[in-house]
């Protein structure tokens, strides 16, 4: 009964070693941030989409505000000529 407790117990060990592995050593050896598992959850994911369309959004009206200008230009220069 004590060696089944004592198994238990290295299992227990283990897994937590383990898990403070993967959580913990494998992303400060890659740079990313702590705790990955826990940012998995869809409400990050859904974050990290908006926030990539809202950059897409504002580099299109960046683009837009561009075309104008140019087209502004462009217009200018037709009427010096």
């Amino acid at each position: 009964m004590i060696l089944f407790i004592d198994l238990a117990v290295a299992v227990v060990i283990c897994l937590i070693l383990l898990f403070f592995f993967r959580q913990v050593i494998v992303p400060l050896r890659h740079g990313t941030p702590l705790f990955p598992w826990f940012r998995k959850t869809p409400v990050s994911e859904k974050m990290k989409a908006a926030s990539k369309e809202l950059e897409e959004v504002a580099e299109l009206e960046q683009l837009d505000d561009l075309e104008e200008e140019l087209n502004r230009r462009k217009a200018q220069l037709k009427k010096e000529t």
